[in-house]
Parts: C-alpha cells; sequence; structure tokens
C-alpha cells in the first residue's frame, strides 16, 4: 500500500495575477503528478492555482465559510499542521507566506520546506532567508517552469525525502 505525502504549497495570492497563476499551476501539476512505487502525493489545500481575483471566492466555495482574516487563517494553519511538506511558491511578494513559515517552524511542527522563487520575486526579506539553522529548508531559484529539468530533479528529490 502507498503512504500518503500531504503536502501544504502555498502561493501568492494578493498581488498574483493570471500569468502567475498558470506558472503556478504548472508546479501544482509537477508536484501532484510526482510517481513513486512507495507514496502518493496530495495537496491538502487543493490542486488549483489562484490569483487575486479568485482566491476569496474558492475559499467560500471549498470550505463553506465566509472569507475573514481569521477564518482564512484558521483553516490554512490546520491544514499546515496536518501536512508532511510545505512548498513556497514564490511569485511576488508575500507577508502571509512568512507568516505561515514562522508559524511552521516555532509553533508548527516544524515540517521540512521547499522555496521555489521565482528570478522575478527574489527573497530580500532577511529572515526568510537561510533558515538552515531553524528547519530543514531547501531553496530553489527557477527563470521557466517548462522545460526545467533542474527544477523537476529538486521537486522530486524533496518528496523524495520523505519516503525514507
Amino acid at each position: 500500500m502507498k503512504r500518503k505525502i500531504k503536502v501544504f504549497l502555498r502561493q501568492s495570492f494578493t498581488e498574483s495575477d493570471e500569468q502567475q497563476q498558470i506558472l503556478i499551476q504548472k508546479i501544482i501539476d509537477k508536484v501532484t503528478g510526482y510517481q513513486s512505487e512507495y507514496s502518493e502525493v496530495s495537496i491538502v489545500n487543493g490542486n488549483r492555482a489562484h490569483n487575486k481575483d479568485t482566491f476569496k471566492q474558492s475559499f467560500e466555495r471549498n470550505c463553506g465559510l465566509e472569507f475573514t482574516p481569521t477564518n482564512f487563517r484558521k483553516v490554512r494553519l490546520d491544514l499546515l499542521s496536518k501536512s508532511d511538506l510545505f512548498i513556497i511558491v514564490r511569485t511576488s511578494m508575500s507577508e502571509s507566506s512568512a507568516f505561515e513559515v514562522a508559524y511552521n517552524i516555532f509553533k508548527g511542527k516544524n515540517i521540512p520546506m521547499l522555496f521555489l522563487i521565482s528570478e522575478s520575486a527574489p527573497i530580500k526579506t532577511t529572515l526568510i532567508r537561510e533558515l538552515h539553522d531553524l528547519s530543514d529548508a531547501t531553496y530553489f531559484t527557477f527563470d521557466k517552469v517548462d522545460d526545467n529539468p533542474l527544477l523537476d530533479k529538486t521537486i522530486e528529490a524533496f518528496i523524495a525525502k520523505k519516503e525514507k
């Protein structure tokens, strides 16, 4: 029987546009397409990318709750606490990503994190760079998603760590 690996995938919402949504969807498809004889991957917070115009309605539809900061935070932190791996896809600045990373390290289970960073959105915030002293954190900067064997290998290696 295959083991289920639960991934919490963080994407920028409030500053993301339709182009970023397409890019993030391609990464989601790569993660959910991971194949192994030992395990299968599920993304606990959904297999659909969103943008600044779609994420609130999607939350309400999927959770049956009104979108409020309290409801959104409660649901997301609950899903993060039930996850085995944390993938952060950075395509634009996101303060909420920093909040969820800090929660994972200091209040959550401190699960391994993979930062997939678009060249167009480098991490400038000192406090979320080089987290190796606090957590199992991997950083990978990409310029494109399609035809990027290094990106594919990075995702596969990150997920495979959980199989061991």
